[in-house]
């Protein structure tokens, strides 16, 4: 469904959303509103809307302002208005009382004279019928109107008397407008006055608003010295028990210290009450340390516990016939390698109990290694080999020389040295096929074996088949 404002929101964003022309406003603004309701509109939409909506409110609210300075400005001149208006009407019935009277006067004598001109047409009308009767009325005739023209004159002077009463009752008028602009000015002078007093009230109320932001200001100091000063309080108060506790401390460490050499010194004589001693000591050394955070701990607690725990605690392992070439633990610690000038290398475990005598070398064996994942041993002897074994004793391979096996045990390099067949020394390198690369093995075999399962006409198809998976 498009927009029904689709122009006004495209020329609005042209515009970089400046020209407030576009906007919607009244009834136009409430029927987008209305589309839009329930709607799910984009960004540009609910900005477009938004901004129209406060526009529309701001000129409203203009619009207020200036309908309530008008009500204003037409109510003060309106209560002007009034107070003229009053002034005018009491002159205007002290002048009208007099010039009422004079005009009634006038038109009574108009309508006199107009009733004698219709007698004296009577008469004259009667006068044609009977000459005899005109003639003698005819002088009543001329003094009836003779009359009338006194009263026409009469008349007149007193609507000239009424043009005098309304020429004063303007000069009344003006003296009232002069009044009303002397008053005006007076207004405008009280006005002036008022906003001096006003914007001097101000000046006061500024100045006492100053003054009060000083106090506050030195309130909130004040506030602020005593929380430094209470905080200053209670870090000393922290300082001083860390003091006495650490020193506390020291002297409980101290005495472990001593305890530790006592218990060191006596050794030899109680070895079980020592041993106890120490335990105890580097316990609650240990205790501290952890309580505490300490880096410090007691040393010779720990150096008692220590010597004790190893003098009580030797174990030996018998095996070897002469000298021992070397030891090594295994990749997870459980198990120990030896090689020895018996031509043997063997396997223990931590208490000391024999796991397995890997025999074959001819003459001292030695050097000893365990491969990355613990699985095999591999051994070097003075015989010239190098021998790779199991856990339980098996030899796995044997390879000329002194070898060197690659990080991952599936490589090995070994030196062979001149002799009278060999001048010059040789090195090898040979692959490792452990347990764990039985297939690799097989594969290997495989390769070499291939021209030989294709041209010997003595395999069965099943021999010839056993490759074709490897």
């Amino acid at each position: 469904e498009l927009r029904p404002y689709a122009a006004n929101l495209t020329a609005w964003a042209a515009s970089a959303r400046a020209d407030e022309s576009r906007l919607l406003r009244g009834q136009a603004l409430e029927d987008a509103q209305a589309w839009a309701m329930g709607k799910s509109l984009g960004d540009d939409d609910y900005q477009f809307l938004t901004a129209s909506e406060k526009l529309d409110k701001q000129a409203i609210q203009d619009a207020n302002r200036i309908l309530a300075a008008a009500q204003r400005e037409a109510e003060q001149e309106l209560q002007a208005a009034k107070i003229t208006n009053q002034k005018a009407r009491r002159w205007l019935r002290r002048s009208l009382a007099g010039a009422g009277v004079a005009t009634l006067l006038a038109v009574g004598g108009l309508w006199n004279a107009d009733r004698i001109n219709r007698r004296a047409e009577a008469s004259n009308q009667e006068a044609i019928a009977r000459e005899t009767e005109a003639t003698e009325k005819l002088a009543d005739a001329e003094s009836q109107l003779a009359l009338a023209r006194m009263e026409v004159r009469e008349a007149n002077d007193a609507r000239a008397a009424a043009k005098t009463e309304v020429a004063l009752a303007r000069q009344e008028q003006q003296q009232l407008e002069a009044e009303k602009l002397e008053a005006i000015d007076q207004l405008a002078i009280i006005d002036q006055q008022a906003r001096q007093e006003q914007r001097a009230a101000q000046a006061a109320v500024e100045a006492a608003k100053g003054q009060l932001r000083t106090a506050q200001i030195a309130s909130e100091q004040a506030f602020h010295a005593l929380a430094a000063a209470e905080t200053a309080r209670t870090v000393a108060l922290e300082e001083q028990r860390k003091a006495r506790y650490e020193a506390e401390l020291v002297r409980r460490i101290t005495n472990l210290e001593r305890v530790g050499v006592t218990a060191a010194q006596t050794f030899r004589f109680r070895e079980t009450e020592t041993l106890w001693t120490a335990f105890r000591s580097t316990h609650e050394a240990n205790q501290i340390v952890k309580t505490d955070g300490l880096a410090y701990l007691a040393h010779s607690p720990l150096l008692a516990l220590q010597t004790s725990l190893n003098a009580i605690r030797e174990t030996r392992f018998v095996g070897h016939q002469g000298s021992v070439g070397q030891v090594l633990f295994s990749p997870d610690g459980s198990q120990i390698a030896t090689s020895g000038a018996d031509g043997t290398a063997r396997l223990w475990d931590l208490r000391g109990n024999q796991l397995a005598v890997m025999e074959g070398h001819q003459g001292y064996v030695g050097q000893v290694l365990f491969s990355p994942d613990g699985s095999q041993i591999a051994t070097s002897g003075e015989d010239g080999t190098a021998r790779l074994w199991a856990l339980n004793g098996q030899q796995i391979a044997q390879f000329e020389g002194t070898g060197t096996f690659n990080q991952d045990w599936t490589m090995v390099a070994v030196t062979l040295p001149p002799n009278r067949l060999r001048p010059n020394g040789v090195v090898k390198l040979w692959p490792v096929y452990t347990l764990n690369r039985i297939d690799d093995l097989l594969a290997a075999a495989c390769q070499r074996l291939r021209p030989y399962l294709t041209h010997n006409p003595d395999l069965s198809d099943e021999d010839r088949g056993l490759c074709e998976d490897l």
